[in-house]
């Protein structure tokens, strides 16, 4: 083996982990993104009792595919169920985890992250995630033209041995709903495990040079709001905003078209 396949089968130290339950509309758009990043050892598919064509997908890219074995009706959390069983079949030194609607736009993505927290002086992270960028609803793309919305994990990089010393994945118990069977569980995964994440004096850190597309519809997102996603609270917000004329949500605005327009221009390449 040459020494540059050397260097690269080393580089790879990062499990990127995908939970999902019927994104077929999503999925192609995400694995189709991660084909150019670097530092990847492998792609790790939570299959969450998906009746349409997700598998199906994530075998034309070669992902290995685990099928959730605790049924929906006997889970306290979703998402941390997911995420944790991903967590138990990785080995790399880093995970990535990400959303099966999201879509990484800079191709230097995960280079970028894992590049922060392989510094000496950085050690005190345990996460760092980057820029996310909401085009949906339809209704709502002109407000969302000024809004981004930097994620608590919609696409961050975990060290995984810290993750395993606090226990893997948490949710919150104060965050209820109700699942498909009529079941409460339980979400707001990423605010509990940071909130634990900070007992044992970890840091969170979001690098905005490096950004992604939430392709799912959702209310819309205001630019640094780490509080809250209330659709009435942003509404004051935004009007606010119009009637201060915000330089700085024109700033974000412009910055925004940019990328809008960059990715526009890839995936008619694609």
């Amino acid at each position: 083996m040459s020494d540059n396949n050397k260097k690269s089968e080393k580089n790879k130290i990062v499990d990127v982990i995908i939970p999902f339950h019927n994104e077929e509309d999503y999925l192609e758009r995400c694995l189709s993104a991660l084909k150019n990043q670097n530092y990847i050892h492998k792609i790790i598919g939570i299959n969450d009792y998906s009746i349409d064509n997700s598998i199906e997908i994530c075998k034309k890219f070669n992902i290995h595919v685990i099928d959730m074995e605790i049924p929906l009706n006997q889970r306290k959390s979703e998402l941390a169920d997911n995420l944790n069983l991903g967590l138990k079949n990785s080995d790399s030194k880093y995970i990535l985890k990400l959303d099966a609607d999201i879509e990484l736009i800079n191709s230097n993505y995960i280079e970028v992250l894992v590049d922060f927290m392989e510094r000496k002086k950085n050690r005190k992270y345990f996460s760092v995630g980057g820029l996310i960028y909401v085009l949906k609803p339809k209704w709502l793309k002109l407000f969302n033209l000024f809004f981004t919305k930097i994620p608590r994990g919609a696409a961050r990089i975990y060290r995984a041995k810290n993750l395993r010393k606090m226990g893997g994945f948490v949710y919150n118990k104060k965050y209820k709903f109700k699942n498909t069977y009529g079941s409460i569980v339980h979400r707001n995964i990423d605010s509990a495990t940071d909130k634990l994440a900070r007992k044992f004096h970890y840091k969170t850190k979001f690098i905005r040079k490096v950004k992604a597309i939430h392709h799912r519809p959702c209310k819309i997102h205001f630019t640094y709001n780490l509080l809250s996603d209330s659709f009435y609270r942003n509404m004051i917000k935004l009007f606010c905003a119009i009637i201060s004329f915000s330089p700085k949500m024109i700033l974000e605005g412009l910055k925004y078209i940019k990328i809008y327009f960059k990715y526009k221009i890839l995936s008619s390449i694609r």
